[in-house]
């Protein structure tokens, strides 16, 4: 196993050869094998191209080798993590765009309790009690609460949660738009029911029976609009 020099077990002849340490070891005296050894090819293990040595080559190459698929190894866990939380819908609530934009958009959507007239005018609920607008306005409503839960559970490509809450946006706008004008067209056939019923009123009108009539009672009907078109 030595490298460089057998020390005293490479003895030299000495004077004639007659160094006993060189007979017992190398010379007659010797084993056979030991002569053969002798005369052979060198055979030690930590000689330059030994195969202790190629052994100590080939581990540190295992080992440069072994460094190197760590790394990509500690790469790929890293690069399945980052994807992992990119497609994961536990990290949709803390998206940055979510919370900056879309959070604070939608919020009405999020929080809807199936209560619209709560702060719509009060011409406008007496109409809208009830009726198929509200009833339609509620579906339509929780159909969009039930898409923007899926979106953020579902696991899916970032970008594609964000297309998926723009669109969702969009429906909103749309469907906040047509409620506007449901109150706001509610709101004046109120009005306009109101107004109806006002002048309906038989309460001082003058009823002038068909015996009693004369070429006079033309015109006095014809005065009492005109004074109540004048009072209003």
């Amino acid at each position: 196993m030595v490298y460089h020099s057998w020390a005293d077990f490479r003895p030299s002849k000495g004077f004639l050869g007659l160094n006993p340490h060189y007979l017992l070891t190398w010379g007659i005296l010797a084993n056979p094998r030991n002569r053969k050894y002798k005369n052979g090819p060198d055979i030690r293990p930590l000689k330059p191209l030994g195969t202790q040595n190629v052994r100590y080559a080939s581990l540190l190459n295992t080992g440069k080798e072994i460094e190197e698929f760590s790394e990509i190894s500690s790469s790929l866990a890293s690069g399945s993590i980052e994807e992992y939380l990119h497609f994961s819908g536990l990290t949709a609530s803390v998206d940055p765009l979510w919370n900056l934009y879309y959070k604070r958009e939608l919020s009405p959507l999020l929080n809807y309790n199936g209560r619209p007239l709560d702060a719509a005018p009060e011409r406008a609920k007496e109409t809208l009690n009830n009726s198929n607008s509200l009833q339609w306005y509620n579906e339509q409503m929780h159909i969009l609460q039930e898409r923007l839960e899926i979106n953020l559970k579902e696991d899916i490509n970032r970008g594609a949660r964000i297309m998926g809450h723009h669109r969702i946006l969009l429906d909103f706008i749309e469907l906040q738009r047509r409620w506007t004008n449901i109150l706001q067209e509610a709101t004046k056939r109120t009005d306009r029911l109101q107004v109806i019923h006002h002048h309906t009123q038989t309460t001082d009108s003058i009823r002038i029976s068909w015996r009693d009539w004369t070429s006079s009672s033309n015109q006095q009907i014809m005065r009492e609009v005109i004074s109540k078109a004048r009072l209003k």
